[in-house]
């Protein structure tokens, strides 16, 4: 288990596309057949993009959730020693309830490793976004990254 101690630094250092919505510590878990990231998300609503969207229905928009989803992918990536993370296909997308901005979330990703090909990896990654162990929103997809 490799601990995170700050996940939004650490996806400065690395380079991560913004916008950085991981918080505090993070654990990134490598397995052989799998690497997963438990930790926690804040959708700030200083951010325009979820600030606009605070006003008659307040809620966080779907997209913002993605990015929070491929920061862990980024974070998992920095740890196993690839780069260039690629989405290639959606799986599953699911939105159980509204997802709220300016609270805690806990963020939950698993990636497999599905194939190799020269010096491309092919992944399945599906997480899970909750508050209070109640999911919110859901995606699965496959996507692909290089090796170092």
């Amino acid at each position: 288990m490799v601990k995170v101690e700050d996940c939004s630094s650490r996806l400065k250092e690395i380079g991560a596309p913004r916008f950085h919505y991981l918080i505090g510590i993070g654990e990134i878990k490598v397995n052989e057949s799998y690497f997963d990231f438990r930790g926690q998300v804040y959708f700030d609503s200083s951010i325009p993009s979820i600030g606009d969207r605070q006003k008659e229905n307040p809620h966080v928009n779907v997209t913002d959730s993605l990015h929070a989803i491929w920061n862990s992918i980024h974070l998992i990536s920095s740890e196993v020693g690839t780069k260039s993370t690629l989405a290639a296909k959606v799986l599953n997308e699911r939105v159980y309830g509204i997802i709220p901005a300016d609270k805690e979330l806990d963020i939950y990703t698993k990636v497999t490793n599905l194939k190799e090909f020269q010096r491309k990896i092919f992944s399945k990654y599906e997480s899970v976004i909750s508050l209070n162990g109640k999911k919110l929103f859901e995606r699965s997809g496959i996507g692909s990254w290089e090796k170092n």
